[in-house]
């Protein structure tokens, strides 16, 4: 595929992935297990976070396209919160474009590189690898800090 026709449709792709996180936290805030849990927290908490996502809105589409997790979480929060939809989807839109016209211009200008090229089987090898070796590094560190924690509990308690 040429440039642009990717730009077009992974945005579309993004931006309805987004969406449908959005209209799945609508659904899920008529729910009796999350009004529950809604009541639970402190009413002037959420009335920050839905302030926070009005003022702070396009921001955190913007900086949570970026942030793996937060990119599958966000949009359902937003649908939690009383975000107008016509606001969300003009924020949707905009992170999408912006999120896939930095990744793909990047990769596009990496394969310009002239190592890169002569390469590019070692490059996909090791872009393949290396998450695989930092979600193995991340569970290794999470089991070690959480050890560490269970460890001074029972420290305390003896």
């Amino acid at each position: 595929m040429s440039f642009v026709p990717t730009i077009l449709l992974l945005t579309t792709a993004a931006s309805v992935g987004c969406w449908l996180g959005f209209l799945q936290g609508r659904w899920l805030s008529e729910t009796k297990l999350i009004k529950r849990w809604l009541a639970q927290i402190p009413h002037e908490y959420h009335e920050k976070a839905n302030h926070m996502f009005h003022k702070q809105g396009l921001y955190a589409l913007l900086i949570g396209r970026f942030l793996a997790f937060v990119r599958t979480l966000l949009p359902v929060l937003a649908g939690l919160s009383e975000l107008s939809h016509r606001r969300f989807q003009l924020f949707n839109w905009l992170s999408g474009l912006l999120w896939v016209g930095i990744i793909v211009t990047l990769g596009y200008a990496l394969n310009q590189i002239p190592f890169i090229k002569q390469h590019e089987q070692v490059v996909i090898s090791v872009l393949m690898i290396l998450p695989v070796l930092l979600l193995i590094g991340g569970l290794i560190g999470s089991i070690m800090v959480y050890w560490k924690h269970r460890k001074a509990l029972s420290n305390k308690t003896e």
